[in-house]
């Protein structure tokens, strides 16, 4: 490890954490509340199935609206911008939703949040890094703040509007996402006037074919990252759901969902502040994360079928290995894409990243049937891929070095 020496965190880092921590709470809110008040009687009264297609090609059409506003921030109306007006079109699509109990009220908000989204996030994401544009050590400790924040957010966020929805009425829950929306906002609003000219330069001492390829690599482990994890969550939640009905510990199946960002919250900040400090190469800590993924997932196979206070505990503990895996994963890819693109285009750099998540999630969903129908086999064979991937990563590293551990 490297000492990091006289770089410090800007103000800013701390208020557009807090920023994203308010957008996502409002994102994750009225995700967790949508299926819900389109299929309720005295909400949109749709079929299940409706509900379930429309929530389906909300998030298809994100990933397409990202791409667009990475372009109109970078190329046209500027980052700071993009996230303003981005903010107002996810309120309004949430005033919407929540006042027009109407085919038409659903439609336009969806399309107010989908723009909104695509105009925010990808500009977000850009304008922190380029925070960094001059010290580009201490990316991997800011995107750590930053993905902290958002791991609150999404706790936060179903957590409260989701009881408003619950206790009163669903409308109420996504009008209060809409004002958790507008006050992310006031954050760049005021703040991000105040930035400094972004520096052009980027690693000059690498070559530009060079930058690509470590680009490149870490998109292809991170989207199979994505896609593995999420084909291994669903024998993890089956876990916790017979845990939850043999009464080991009094709580609800979806409780279960707090401990992991409370972990990812709690080991980030921690690597945060060391991170801050020393510095470390990015290719190991993708390394590090595969293999606390392959961890996480192997220790509940020592579950055994009938469930005992040990199985807690080693669930438990299968989720504090994945808070650490996806901390030693996440802010990295952002970390790479930040330090190894040109500044003036990062947020389309950043938009286009979720291309390949998004195509292996495509391509994996065609066997959803099978993995739903056999939740341990799902468990299994992401934890067979996590182990294949870590061992070929290591190969990978080794064999590339002169790239990776520079």
């Amino acid at each position: 490890m490297e000492k990091i020496i006289n770089q410090t965190h800007n103000k800013e880092t701390y208020l557009f954490a807090l920023s994203r921590l308010f957008e996502r709470a409002s994102y994750y809110g009225i995700r967790a509340l949508l299926v819900l008040y389109l299929v309720d009687k005295s909400g949109m009264n749709m079929s299940r199935s409706d509900a379930n297609s429309i929530y389906g090609w909300v998030v298809g059409f994100l990933v397409l609206a990202k791409i667009i506003g990475g372009i109109l921030g970078d190329l046209v109306i500027g980052n700071k911008n993009s996230i303003i007006i981005g903010g107002l079109l996810q309120a309004i699509g949430a005033f919407c939703l929540s006042i027009v109990p109407s085919s038409i009220g659903v439609y336009t908000g969806l399309t107010f949040i989908i723009i909104g989204g695509g105009l925010y996030s990808p500009n977000m994401i850009a304008n922190f890094g380029k925070l960094y544009s001059n010290k580009t050590k201490l990316l991997d400790a800011g995107f750590t703040i930053f993905l902290s924040a958002v791991s609150i957010g999404a706790l936060i966020g179903p957590l409260i509007l989701g009881r408003i929805g619950e206790f009163y009425r669903y409308e109420y829950g996504i009008a209060g996402a809409g004002l958790l929306m507008l006050f992310s906002i006031i954050f760049p609003f005021f703040y991000m006037e105040k930035e400094s000219n972004i520096s052009a330069n980027i690693n000059t001492n690498i070559k530009i074919n060079n930058r690509l390829k470590r680009i490149v690599t870490f998109l292809f482990f991170v989207a199979i990252y994505w896609t593995v994890y999420k084909i291994s969550k669903i024998g993890a939640m089956e876990i916790g759901m017979k845990l939850s009905a043999e009464k080991i510990i009094d709580i609800s199946n979806n409780s279960w969902l707090m401990f992991e960002p409370i972990f990812l919250f709690a080991f980030g900040i921690f690597m945060a502040i060391i991170w801050t400090f020393y510095y470390s190469n990015r290719f190991i800590k993708l390394l590090i994360g595969f293999m606390f993924g392959t961890l996480s997932f192997s220790i509940l196979f020592l579950i055994p079928e009938t469930i005992t206070k040990v199985s807690l505990i080693y669930y438990l503990i299968s989720l504090l290995f994945l808070g650490i895996s996806e901390t030693y994963i996440v802010p990295i890819i952002l970390s790479v894409l930040t330090k190894y693109s040109n500044p003036k285009y990062l947020a389309i750099i950043i938009s286009l990243a979720f291309i390949p998540t998004q195509l292996f999630s495509i391509i994996f969903h065609s066997f959803d049937d099978k993995f739903y129908h056999n939740p341990m086999f799902a468990l299994k064979f992401g934890t067979i891929i996590f182990l294949i991937l870590t061992i070929g990563l290591l190969g990978y590293m080794i064999k590339y070095r002169k790239y990776y551990l520079q």
